[in-house]
Parts: structure tokens; sequence; C-alpha cells
């Protein structure tokens, strides 16, 4: 007998849904990915909150010149050489890699990576080119279709940026401490090793570093921000070292004194807070030195990596040729 009905086969329902599923996550990823097209510069903008904080803007390229009053003219100057030099080679060589960037409305394109190449782009067809309008030159961007995630934003940004031209102790500070607020609120704890290792390509020593630096907090850390944002010149691993000192008020005198409004020479009572038995010996190295060298003398030390057995070291024989020299 003819049956009117058949029982529905399951397996090929479940078959067939899981393909329609794959079909639309598939789509819809593809509808998120990336894709290459012109842009007019007059379309193009920068991201505000990019990790190279660059004094330089738009306007500034596009007059070719700094207003003598500008009270950053002193870092913009060097700024629009650096964009003039760039925007010859690209005259020479053309453009090597696209800007990245995400769709805004208008068909506007806010700029994730590649600012310094937009802005030479910019200079190169105002006062190389001559051409009369921006809205006439083309550049060739990677768009999403819509603004990524943070995070992706803030990774595609700082890689970008290491890998054409190394950013500022200044730039790379106030990028991991806008990281690592994301990740405390999102995550309940402070970056580790091994983001900065795995984000960065850092060796272990090197991420561990980074780790301990935001451990301590901006908070903490605002006396050196601020002396790197007046233009003071501040290496990396004097920075690490004040704050590698386990004491709170010993990494504070540290800390002012790195920035240049304080001094680490500390009362009797106050190294009496220093526990060099729970400290490291070569903690206790670094703190001999520290508390035994006048603030000029301390720069040849500055720079000392103190985690480096071999480092601590030299910089000990150093210290006691001074020491030598100054009480015979």
């Amino acid at each position: 007998m003819n049956k009117l009905f058949t029982k529905p086969n399951r397996s090929r329902i479940r078959k067939n849904a899981a393909d329609v599923s794959k079909a639309i996550e598939s789509a819809e990823s593809a509808a998120l990915e990336p894709r290459y097209r012109d842009v007019a510069l007059d379309a193009i903008e920068m991201d505000p909150d990019q990790p190279r904080q660059m004094a330089l803007d738009a306007d500034d390229v596009i007059r070719g010149r700094v207003d003598e009053s500008d009270p950053l003219i002193g870092r913009k100057l060097e700024e629009l050489e650096e964009i003039r030099n760039l925007a010859v080679t690209q005259k020479a060589v053309g453009e090597l890699y696209a800007p990245v960037g995400y769709e805004r409305a208008g068909q506007r394109v806010r700029l994730i990576d590649g600012h310094r190449r937009y802005l030479s782009r910019i200079y190169k067809a105002l006062h190389i080119d001559t051409v009369d309008s921006l809205s006439a030159v083309k550049m060739a961007c990677k768009v999403y279709p819509r603004k990524p995630d943070a995070h992706v934003i803030e990774e595609i940004a700082i890689i970008g940026n290491i890998q054409r031209k190394e950013l500022s102790l200044r730039e790379m500070l106030g990028w991991a401490f806008r990281r690592d607020a994301r990740n405390r609120n999102e995550a309940g704890e402070s970056l580790n090793a091994g983001f900065f290792s795995d984000t960065l390509g850092l060796k272990n020593s090197q991420a561990a570093k980074w780790a301990r630096i935001v451990s301590v907090g901006q908070v903490e850390l605002q006396p050196v921000m601020d002396a790197l944002e007046s233009g003071r010149n501040i290496a990396f691993n004097a920075a690490y070292s004040a704050c590698a000192e386990p004491n709170v008020r010993m990494r504070k005198a540290l800390i002012e004194k790195l920035a240049g409004t304080g001094k680490v020479r500390v009362g009797a009572k106050e190294r009496s807070g220093v526990s060099l038995g729970r400290a490291t010996k070569l903690d206790a190295i670094r703190i001999l030195i520290e508390r035994n060298m006048e603030e000029d003398q301390w720069v040849v030390f500055e720079d000392t990596d103190w985690s480096d057995a071999a480092a601590v070291q030299k910089a000990f024989g150093r210290f006691i040729k001074q020491w030598e020299a100054r009480h015979g």
C-alpha cells in the first residue's frame, strides 16, 4: 500500500540544519572580513586613541609647516621631517603596505594602522605632486565593513606600529596601561608575561618586565609618564628597575627620582623599612649602589638590567671603582 506520508529522516534533517548553520556562519564571517579598496584621502580620518601619539596632525601636513606659536613645535617639526622623508620614499618606490581601517558613516574610513603612511600620502599629494584637492587622490586601504572589537583594534594597531617604526616608551606605556585596565575589568586580573610574549613577540625575560610594570599601575607610575610627555629621556630598563623595587616607599622614591621630581637619598628611618633579607642578592646590590650614589652619578647605572647577574656584576665593578676614586 502506498504511503501518503513517510517518516522524516531525522539524521538528514540534522545534517541539512548543520549545513545551513555553517553556510550562515561562513557568510557572516565573510561579511566581517576586511577588503581592499581605494579611499579618497579626504574620506580618511585618524584614530585619536592610536598607540602612536603623534603631535602632528593632518592640518599641519596639509599646510606643510608648523605654526611658530604652536606649543608642540619641537615635536611637530621632527615628525613633519619624518613624514616628508617618508613621502619622498613613497614617490620613489610606492606604498608597500596598505593602511588598515574600518567603515564609518558616509563612506568614511577611520584608520586602525597606517597613520604615518596616510600623512605622508597627504604630503606627497599636496607638496610633491601638487594636486589641487585631496578628494582627487585615492589610497588603497584594507577596510573592515564595520568597527572590530576593541581588543582586535588595539592588537592590530600595536603590532602594526611596532613592525613599521618602534614606539616610544611613552606610547608603549600608554597602550600597556589601557590594555591592562580593560583586562582587569573583563577578566579581573592584570596582564601577565604570556600576554606580552604572545602579542609583542618578546622574549620571556622582557615580557616579564612589562608584566611587572603594569602590575605597579599607571597611578603609581604617572610621574614617569608625565616626565616622558615633557620630553625627559628615560630608558625602559630604568623604569623597570624602579618598578621592581618591592618596598612601596622606596619604589615611590625611585620613580620620583627617575621622573626628576625627587631624590632617593632616604634617611636611616626609611632605610629600616627595606628588608634585605627578603630581597634577592641582585636587589641588595642595586639598593647598595643606589643609596651610595649621588643623583648625577647614578645616571651611568640607569640602563642596567638588574635582573641579569652579569649586568649587575659589571655595574658593581663600576660602582667599586667610583667609590675608590672618591674615598681613596
